[in-house]
């Protein structure tokens, strides 16, 4: 298990989060820069597509926010993978499908620890979406003004915060924090 470090807040290309998360293998960790405290890292291409187990941890650069620029999704986590988000913010993302924020999809395992998740907007779950047979486990983190509301697709079912629409997920929240979410 190795750690990558993340160098600058370009979309793409050496030292991007994106090429962090291409070049790394199951089981890195990413971390951040001491220079990237308080900035943004806004995304141009796309969602972030997490495709292995990973853990990208932002405490090495206070105050980083991942944005997805109110055009896509952030951070998009593959069947029965394992993600580990800690100490960050993750902002303004949006989607029509699910998660604006994070969709972890069908029996994956994600984990939020001192993350804010802030003004993402989907159709189902603004904030995250937790899938089928899925576990999410959310600590010390805050939810704060994000919007399932995108479509009628899911009315009644979609919350602004965290979803979970399919059968058998789990979902596990302590000392967290939700306030001016909608759905």
């Amino acid at each position: 298990m190795n750690t990558i470090t993340v160098t600058t807040t370009a979309d793409r290309g050496n030292g991007s989060l994106r090429n962090a998360i291409e070049k790394a293998k199951s089981g890195d960790t990413i971390r951040f820069a001491k220079n990237l405290s308080k900035k943004t890292i806004d995304l141009t291409s796309g969602q972030l597509v997490i495709n292995k187990d990973l853990t990208i941890d932002g405490a090495g650069a206070a105050g980083l926010t991942i944005s997805g620029n109110r055009k896509s999704r952030v951070f998009y986590v593959d069947k029965k993978r394992k993600a580990t988000f800690r100490n960050l913010t993750i902002a303004t993302g949006k989607t029509l499908g699910a998660g604006g924020g994070i969709d972890a999809r069908h029996e994956s395992e994600l984990t939020l620890v001192n993350v804010a998740v802030k003004n993402n907007a989907s159709e189902l779950g603004g904030g995250v979406r937790v899938g089928h047979l899925a576990k999410g486990t959310f600590i010390n983190s805050q939810f704060v003004g994000n919007d399932g509301t995108l479509s009628k697709k899911f009315a009644g079912f979609s919350s602004g915060a965290i979803a979970h629409n399919e059968s058998r997920g789990q979902i596990i929240i302590k000392g967290s924090r939700f306030e001016n979410n909608k759905g």
